[in-house]
């Protein structure tokens, strides 16, 4: 696996095309863009509706980020599945989520 957090702009590219680079992903390489429980973005190589902008980037449409609420400027945490030719994005609300959940699973430590 690979990752790599980046910002979004405002036409939805994502800045860092390093993920893309990683699985091999070309400018036109069309792709289909899914998001899952209005959390995370699915993107998978195939006969799909979207392709990488001829500069490389990860362009997520505009009803793609209104369903996952992302903003110009945010940020994403994008990984990389080369074993699967998939790549996935989480918001950093989802992140927080998972953080803040792992960190209240853990035991307490007694203190002296």
């Amino acid at each position: 696996m690979y990752y790599a957090v980046t910002a979004i702009d405002n036409r939805g590219r994502l800045a860092d095309r390093s993920a893309l680079r990683v699985l091999g992903w070309l400018p036109h390489s069309s792709i289909s863009i899914n998001v899952l429980n209005r959390f995370f973005i699915v993107v998978t190589r195939s006969h799909g509706p979207d392709t990488i902008t001829l500069q490389g980037h990860l362009r997520l449409p505009a009803a793609v980020r209104h369903s996952c609420r992302i903003k110009a400027r945010a940020q994403l945490l994008v990984a990389a599945y080369p074993d699967y030719d998939l790549l996935t994005a989480y918001p950093t609300s989802v992140l927080d989520k998972v953080l803040l959940a792992y960190h209240e699973s853990q035991p307490k430590e007694a203190g002296p």
